[in-house]
């Protein structure tokens, strides 16, 4: 396998794991702002479904990025 190989196979792990990283960040934005802010509806998936990814990225675009 070449570097270039392998490296793109361990890209791919990484961002599978990104995802399930943002997955209980977005859970706990989502009731944050039911708790806190009292704006949404948690039985009405509509009231947040769009918005839980901006806020969920609100967040994480404060988190360091690796590079190797």
């Amino acid at each position: 396998m070449s570097m270039t190989t392998a490296k793109k196979a361990l890209d791919k792990v990484i961002d599978k794991a990104r995802v399930h990283l943002y997955k209980p960040i977005q859970v706990a934005e989502i009731l944050y702002r039911d708790r806190v802010e009292q704006n949404i509806t948690l039985s009405e998936l509509t009231t947040y479904r769009t918005q839980s990814k901006k806020w969920r990225d609100v967040i994480c675009i404060q988190f360091p990025v690796c590079v190797i």
